[in-house]
């Protein structure tokens, strides 16, 4: 696998940053968002291969990137399966923070041995546009599975029978765990419980769009009744956005 960010590493966005981070990202696909968004935090000259990375150490470096920008403390709503009920789940990225992923591995299952590697976003964009999931699947086992063996020997990957293929599958879940992270819900109404799954890139991006929305609306606002360019306002902190808000009677 590539050279992945350093997570520590990962630099702050001013409020012009995050705008512009974001207005370059809302015109990808959801697919190339995420890459958009850790690219513009690298604090490389020449940043790794985002897309060359496994999709859970892409979600690990947006974790630490929401952890950056808006905290550790999260907030999501959840529909219980059993009875419909809404519930509001609360968490930080602690709970949702999974073991560093493993690049690369090899299965052994009777007479065959497979090596393979994890996912990357490359992948999923190259699967994409496959008209069915079990044709996105195979296509993605092809791209991934690099020597597969029977009794030594190198053999296609039509040669390996589904049940070796699925323990692949279920492998490189284990392996890249951070891409497959869920919440434990029990629903207070019915005592249901059920796990939810946790997508930190769509999530961040959701946050993150309603964000940039709420600030252009505040900068519309102050430039409207103050002259202010945009740069000036958006160097105020949110704080003192809101109070200059509030003397204007826009926020109660």
């Amino acid at each position: 696998m590539p050279g992945v960010l350093d997570l520590a590493r990962i630099q702050l966005f001013s409020a012009a940053q995050l705008l512009d981070a974001w207005e370059a990202a809302s015109a990808e696909t959801p697919l190339a968002r995420p890459l958009r968004l850790l690219a513009a935090v690298s604090p490389d000259a020449a940043p790794p291969p985002f897309d060359e990375m496994s999709i859970g150490a892409r979600d690990a470096a947006l974790l630490a990137l929401r952890e950056r920008t808006f905290g550790p403390e999260l907030t999501c709503v959840a529909a219980c399966p059993q009875c419909s009920e809404t519930l509001e789940l609360q968490f930080t990225t602690d709970h949702v923070r999974a073991a560093e992923p493993v690049g690369l591995s090899t299965l052994s299952a009777g007479d065959y041995e497979v090596s393979f590697r994890l996912a990357t976003t490359s992948d999923l964009v190259a699967v994409a546009g496959e008209p069915d999931v079990d044709t996105a699947r195979q296509r993605l086992l092809e791209r991934c599975i690099l020597t597969p063996r029977v009794r030594g020997e190198e053999c296609s990957m039509e040669a390996v029978p589904d049940e070796v293929l699925s323990a692949v599958v279920e492998r490189m879940g284990e392996m890249d765990s951070q891409a497959n992270v869920a919440l434990s819900v029990r629903c207070p109404q019915c005592s249901h419980e059920w796990q939810t799954p946790v997508d930190i890139a769509s999530f961040f991006w959701a946050e993150l769009d309603a964000w940039a929305v709420r600030t252009l609306s505040e900068v519309h606002a102050l430039a409207s009744a103050y002259g202010w360019r945009e740069a000036d306002i958006l160097t105020m902190s949110a704080r003192r956005r809101q109070a200059y808000l509030s003397l204007m009677g826009t926020v109660e």
